[in-house]
């Protein structure tokens, strides 16, 4: 036989009174979460990874070697009447590597920020920034100078690899 369970009726409660407004509480939460974790993700997020990751340090007069490059400062200088500061750099590859204008950062004292490469200057010998396998150059690289005063260049970053060359004292 069959047993059947008795069938149990359950009440619902009734919503309490003044609980009616709390869906744009939920809201107004939801969409301050999405704008502190945008403000987060694009102001907050760099400087943490840059500090775990970090960028390799490197000394005035000294060259990085790695990711099959050796990479050397030769010459930083600033031309007041183009407004443009100007770095060289001796590069040897062992690999072929197409770095873009962005890739290159000035970072300028006094609070003139970083500022990212100008495109190559066409008039210069070998404007390109496409290195062959086993290729040693010369690279030219221009950048706008920042109109705060006493801008000047402290340090040229490159990325990838990751790299910082300092250039406190290198500027003519």
């Amino acid at each position: 036989m069959n047993r059947e369970s008795p069938t149990v009726r359950r009440r619902v409660e009734e919503p309490k009174p003044g609980a009616e407004g709390r869906g744009g509480c939920i809201a107004a939460g939801a969409l301050l979460g999405i704008v502190v974790g945008a403000v987060f993700t694009f102001y907050g997020l760099p400087p943490i990874l840059r500090s775990i990751f970090g960028e390799t340090s490197v000394a005035v007069g000294a060259a990085f070697e790695g990711d099959a490059k050796v990479i050397r400062v030769e010459q930083v200088s600033t031309d007041a009447a183009a407004g443009l500061a100007l770095v060289t750099l001796r590069i040897t590859t062992n690999k072929t590597w197409y770095p873009r204008p962005g890739d290159f950062e000035l970072e300028f004292s006094a609070g003139g920020g970083r500022v990212k490469a100008n495109p190559p200057d066409p008039s210069q010998p070998a404007p390109a920034l496409d290195f062959a396998l086993a290729e040693e150059r010369t690279l030219l690289l221009r950048f706008p100078v920042p109109s705060k005063p006493g801008a000047t260049p402290k340090a040229l970053h490159l990325a990838p690899p990751a790299v910082r060359f300092d250039l406190a004292g290198v500027v003519r």
